[in-house]
């Protein structure tokens, strides 16, 4: 509470609402999908025996081919940023795929179902 010393009043304090997006994926929203880019994509890495190793969302680009990953905790559902160039993704382990999703819906789709059986339901709607 703080006092309002000229009345003698006490006032709760006006909360301030934040002006920016407290995170990376809050400011993507309205953004669109850019088909030259993979910023806005969502994605999972898999290891060599097919697991998911990570889940998230490309959320920029800070440099030519490098880009900023937003990962996803599996238990927990937060958050936290790495940064991985292009050419890991495409020519990386031999042990490792990524595979891109226009939606977050194919992504969870993709957790365990193959990617063209993904594509062929999500196009349905």
């Amino acid at each position: 509470m703080v006092a309002d010393i000229t009345t003698n009043n006490t006032n709760p304090p006006t909360p301030s609402l934040p002006l920016e997006p407290q995170t990376r994926l809050e400011g993507l929203a309205g953004m669109m999908f850019a088909p030259d880019s993979l910023v806005l994509s969502w994605f999972h890495k898999l290891d060599g025996y097919g697991d998911i190793r990570w889940q998230g969302r490309v959320v920029g680009e800070p440099q030519p081919g490098v880009y900023l990953l937003e990962l996803f905790d599996w238990l927990e559902g937060r958050g936290y940023q790495v940064t991985v160039p292009l050419q890991d993704m495409l020519h990386g382990n031999p042990d490792q795929e990524w595979r891109f999703y226009d939606t977050e819906e194919q992504m969870r789709l993709g957790y365990d179902r193959p990617p063209a059986a993904i594509e062929h339901d999500t196009m349905k709607t």
